[in-house]
C-alpha cells in the first residue's frame, strides 16, 4: 500500500485502501487511524472548553499540524492509516451527515427562508469562483473554497477535495482560511443584528444562510435569541442538503465536462448522503440515534482533519501566501451582504 501523495499532490483515492480486506492490509491501517482518532477525540473534548469560533474541526487540524512539527514529519508506518482517515473514513462521515437533516428545523424555516438558503449557495459559489479568477487563485483551491464557503465549511471543503482529488495544500489552506474568517463572522453577526434591531427569525436565517460551519451558525443563532435558533439551523441544513448536487457537479465527469454515463453517476458517498437524508426526512430516527450519528460524524470529520494536518507539509500552506485568506474574506463578505439583504427585506 503506497503512502498518500506528498505536499502539493492530489488527495489519494481510496480505491486501493478498500480493495483488500486481508488482515495484514487492515493491520497496516491501524497506526495512522489510531493516531487520527486519538487527536480527533482530544479535539472534540477540548472544544467543550474553548470559544465557539474555535471548534473541534479547527483544533483537530491544528493538532495534526502541531504533532507533525514536533515529530519532524509523519512516521511512515502511519501513512496508510492517515490516507484512510481522509479517504474512506471522511466519506463515511459525509454519509452520516445526511442523517442530520431532520424536519423540525426545516419546518421552522419556511419557504422564503429555504429559498434564501438555496440562493446563498449559488451566490457564494459564484462569488468565490469569480473573485478567484480575478485574484489568480488556482482552480483546485477556488472550487474547494467555494464549497466550504457556500455549503458547510470544513465538511464541504473536505468532501469537495475528495471528489475533485484536489491537492492537499489546497484543502488545508482552505480549511485554515474558513476557520479564521468563519470565526470572525460568527462573532459579528449577533452584534450587527442586535445593533440594527433585526427581527430574531430574520437574524437567525441570516446566520444560517451565511456562516460557513454548522457549529458557527448554531452558535450565532443561539446568541441572538431562542426564537432564532430553529430557523437559523434550518437555513444551515438546507445549505448542507445542497452538498450532494454540488459534489456531483464537482466530481470528475461533472466538473471536467466529460460526457456519457460517467457524468451522471455520483460518487458512492454522495449517494449514501442522499439515502441517509431521505431516511431522516421520511422516517425520522429516535433522538438518541440521531444525536449519536451526529457525534460520530463529527468525530470522523475531525479524524480526517487531524490526519490531513499530520500528513501535509505546513510549508505548502505558507507558499499559498495571502491570496486564499483575502479570497475567503471577500467571498464571505459578498455572501454575508447578499443574505443580510434577503433576510431583511424578504423574511
Amino acid at each position: 500500500m503506497s503512502p498518500p501523495a506528498g505536499p502539493g499532490g492530489a488527495l489519494k483515492d481510496d480505491t486501493a485502501l478498500t480493495s483488500s480486506w486481508r488482515p495484514a492490509a487492515l493491520a497496516a491501517l491501524l497506526p495512522g487511524l489510531l493516531i487520527a482518532l486519538a487527536l480527533a477525540g482530544a479535539a472534540v473534548l477540548a472544544s467543550r472548553y474553548t470559544p465557539a469560533w474555535l471548534g473541534a474541526p479547527a483544533m483537530a487540524l491544528i493538532a495534526g499540524i502541531a504533532l507533525r512539527l514536533m515529530m519532524g514529519g509523519a512516521p511512515a508506518i502511519a501513512m496508510p492509516g492517515l490516507s484512510a482517515a481522509y479517504g474512506p473514513i471522511l466519506k463515511a462521515a459525509v454519509v452520516l451527515l445526511g442523517l442530520r437533516l431532520g424536519g423540525e428545523e426545516l419546518a421552522a424555516l419556511g419557504w422564503s427562508g429555504a429559498g434564501l438558503a438555496i440562493a446563498a449557495v449559488a451566490v457564494g459559489f459564484a462569488a468565490t469562483l469569480a473573485l478567484a479568477r480575478v485574484m489568480g487563485v488556482d482552480r483546485d483551491m477556488a472550487r474547494v473554497m467555494a464549497a466550504g464557503i457556500s455549503i458547510c465549511g470544513a465538511s464541504a471543503a473536505l468532501a469537495a477535495g475528495a471528489a475533485l482529488k484536489a491537492r492537499q495544500e489546497a484543502v488545508t489552506t482552505t480549511l485554515a482560511a474558513i476557520t479564521l474568517i468563519g470565526g470572525i463572522a460568527m462573532v459579528l453577526i449577533p452584534v450587527i443584528a442586535h445593533k440594527l434591531g433585526m427581527a430574531p427569525v430574520s437574524a437567525g436565517i441570516w446566520a444560517g444562510a451565511s456562516l460557513h460551519e454548522l457549529a458557527h451558525a448554531t452558535g450565532a443563532a443561539a446568541a441572538l435569541d431562542e426564537e432564532a435558533s430553529a430557523p437559523g439551523v434550518g437555513a444551515k441544513l438546507v445549505r448542507v442538503a445542497m452538498l450532494a448536487p454540488v459534489l456531483m457537479l464537482l466530481a470528475p465527469g461533472g466538473a471536467n465536462g466529460k460526457q456519457g454515463l460517467a457524468r451522471l453517476v455520483p460518487p458512492w458517498f454522495v449517494t449514501g448522503f442522499v439515502i441517509a437524508a431521505l431516511i431522516a426526512w421520511q422516517a425520522p430516527l429516535p433522538d438518541g440515534l440521531t444525536s449519536a450519528s451526529a457525534q460520530l460524524a463529527a468525530l470522523l470529520f475531525c479524524a480526517a482533519l487531524a490526519g490531513l494536518g499530520l500528513a501535509i507539509d505546513p510549508r505548502g500552506i505558507l507558499r499559498a501566501g495571502w491570496r486564499p485568506i483575502v479570497l475567503c474574506a471577500l467571498a464571505s463578505l459578498v455572501l454575508l451582504s447578499a443574505t443580510f439583504a434577503g433576510a431583511w427585506f424578504l423574511i
